[in-house]
């Protein structure tokens, strides 16, 4: 297993071929591939070798049921008004922002660690919900639950937009998936693995990082993984039976089986919940 952090001078975007390999559209992938290393004095990026797929079969869709979830502490029930609740957290970042503009900055870590923990709470158990099951298409991009289709790209920006996240929901979605973790990460420290195992990468995921959601690139997908209670979860609009979104256990979920990753951290990483809680623009940070 292969993993490290990646710094401002890789990963630069160059070629059809990068745009081909990272344009995470959801493409259905019936056939797949393994990433391999592939490295020059000027790009870091990855070719691929056809391998069997029938390791997919290996694989059973469960999603995470209502009762399931609970034990979890997820909600997975809608509640009654998706505008009045993003009304509702564009008030409540308000007041984070009135107390953290006139408290010392001695004190203002703590306020943004109350912050993270509203954001995250707030982004898996009152906005998730109200996508769940919801129908997945390769070029769907609404931004309403429930209405019309979504593509795996879509549901990230929307969602994080609607947690009021200053972001252009089209450009990022739009973006390969270094793009989009190093955006939301503010910085070009994203974490990147190659040639590893899906057990493997569960395992340093349990062992290594925070409790919280993170932005996941897969070849050709696009989601959330989330962390919780020594669990790991993949949260997104799926291009795999039931083509809808989903949570499902990483274990078990087909689309999550790959042997490259990009992390990108979301709701553990405060620089990203201050610029939340002042409303700052989150600027695209390309490939350098």
């Amino acid at each position: 297993m292969k993993y490290f952090k990646m710094k401002k001078s890789l990963l630069s975007i160059t070629a059809v071929i990068f745009i081909l390999l990272f344009s995470f559209n959801c493409k259905n992938n019936n056939n797949a591939k393994k990433p391999i290393n592939y490295q020059s004095d000027t790009i870091d990026t990855i070719v691929y070798e056809e391998i069997d797929t029938m390791q997919y079969g290996q694989f059973i869709v469960i999603q995470l049921d209502s009762i399931e979830a609970s034990k979890y502490n997820i909600n997975m029930t809608p509640g009654d008004n998706y505008k009045s609740l993003k009304w509702s957290i564009k008030s409540k970042r308000n007041q984070f922002y009135e107390r953290y503009s006139t408290t010392p900055d001695s004190l203002k870590d703590a306020i943004a660690s109350e912050a993270q923990e509203y954001f995250y709470e707030t982004l898996l158990n009152k906005i998730f919900p109200y996508w769940y099951g919801m129908t997945w298409d390769m070029s769907g991009y609404s931004q309403i639950p429930q209405d019309g289709t979504v593509g795996c790209s879509y549901f990230v920006t929307n969602t994080l937009l609607h947690a009021v996240l200053k972001l252009n929901r089209y450009r990022l979605a739009q973006c390969d998936a270094t793009t989009t973790a190093r955006s939301l990460q503010t910085n070009n420290d994203i974490i990147i693995f190659r040639n590893t195992t899906t057990e493997e990468f569960i395992e340093y995921v349990k062992n290594q990082l925070p409790e919280g959601i993170y932005t996941l690139g897969l070849p050709m997908h696009i989601g959330f993984l989330l962390h919780r209670e020594n669990n790991v979860f993949f949260i997104h609009s799926s291009y795999i039976d039931p083509v809808t979104i989903v949570i499902e256990r990483a274990e078990v979920s087909r689309a999550f089986w790959s042997s490259f990753y990009i992390i990108g951290e979301i709701t553990t990483n405060k620089e990203l919940i201050k610029k939340w809680i002042i409303n700052d623009t989150i600027p695209l940070l390309k490939n350098q």
